[in-house]
């Protein structure tokens, strides 16, 4: 019985070796790293039923289940009725819509995996990590993500993980970046930008349809359709994708200081950490002051949005202060000083970084 079960184990390696050897050598892979649900079909879906229709095998990788979501509080079924969703009933909405939409892409769910990091906050570090590991899984695999120029934390954060990987690899990977929020944009594309013609739009279409379904028998609830409509419906119909033209090295994308101008002053502020800043405005008042101020930037959310907080020192009147603030499109800010011993500032103005 010891020999034929020893045996037995033995075929079973042998064919798993088999089956590896065969996935790593042989066949052609595609890994796509993606900060949240439903980025897929937004950006890339019609590059991911390429993929398919090309016999590559697609794995996907998720980094969070999209449980931060605000849509869970507001979302509304076709009869009216208001439906309130818990963080871990939104995230199983979310991976149900999300596989649901990927089975018409092609991709089954056992090539699907979900990490449950906190969204607005994936550690850079534990990404590059992830992604090596993949790359040294498949080293010839088209290993594709987000962009960094799209308007969110965890977007960035995967970009800068997969190019800080190929930069280990001397840049030698294949590696695509794919804009998930230029739907939403209007005016000309911005420069290094990529167009990609979508090669089966009804298949793009079947696939978004999935984030409007509304079955909450079955554990659908239109997440994706109630929480970026516009973006969906403007996917929905585009003509082509978007892609990095080129690849950014992961050192050039770092942005830690930034210049501010406001309605009666300018500022400068450093980047110290991933979180933490350190700035320094010169308001004019009659007389130049300067104002010293740290800054605390909250997870990013909602997407467009960088919301901070902190404190600093008014040059003018000698006061301390609390200050909430936040950044719009990364461009433009919005801030209100609270006073230690009454009273506020309001401060609006334009950002630039570099």
């Amino acid at each position: 019985m010891g020999k034929k079960r020893k045996r037995f184990l033995l075929i079973i390696c042998y064919f798993s070796l088999l089956m590896f050897w065969h996935c790593k050598v042989e066949a052609k892979v595609a890994v796509w790293y993606l900060p949240h649900p439903d980025d897929e079909t937004i950006g890339m879906a019609d590059a991911i039923h390429t993929s398919v229709q090309n016999h590559i095998n697609n794995y996907i990788i998720y980094f969070t289940k999209g449980g931060a979501s605000q849509a869970r509080h507001f979302l509304r079924g076709v009869d009216g009725k208001k439906y309130h969703l818990t963080k871990e009933e939104l995230e199983q909405a979310r991976i149900n819509e999300t596989l649901a939409a990927l089975q018409v892409l092609g991709v089954g769910p056992e090539n699907v995996l979900f990490f449950n990091f906190s969204e607005g906050n994936i550690p850079l570090q534990a990404a590059i990590k992830i992604i090596s590991l993949y790359v040294n899984l498949f080293p010839d695999a088209i290993h594709s993500t987000v962009s960094y120029h799209d308007p969110h934390e965890d977007h960035k954060i995967l970009a800068q993980a997969l190019s800080a990987v190929n930069e280990i690899y001397k840049n030698r990977l294949t590696v695509r970046y794919y804009h998930v929020y230029i739907y939403n944009q209007k005016g000309p594309l911005p420069k290094n930008v990529a167009t990609v013609s979508v090669k089966s739009p009804e298949i793009k279409r079947k696939a978004i349809d999935e984030y409007y379904k509304w079955e909450p028998t079955n554990g659908r609830y239109a997440v994706g359709a109630h929480s970026t409509p516009k973006l969906f419906e403007h996917a929905k119909t585009a003509e082509y994708e978007y892609i990095d033209m080129r690849s950014t090295t992961y050192r050039s994308m770092s942005k830690p200081a930034s210049f501010r101008l406001f309605l009666n002053g300018l500022g400068l502020t450093y980047q110290i950490t991933h979180r933490f800043s350190f700035g320094l405005d010169w308001e004019f008042n009659k007389q130049f002051y300067s104002s010293p101020r740290v800054e605390f930037s909250f997870p990013d959310r909602i997407p467009f949005i960088q919301t901070k907080g902190g404190m600093g020192f008014c040059g003018q009147n000698n006061l301390w202060h609390w200050l909430m603030g936040m950044e719009l499109l990364d461009n433009y800010f919005c801030e209100y000083n609270f006073f230690c011993s009454g009273g506020g500032q309001i401060k609006l103005g334009v950002v630039s970084k570099w």
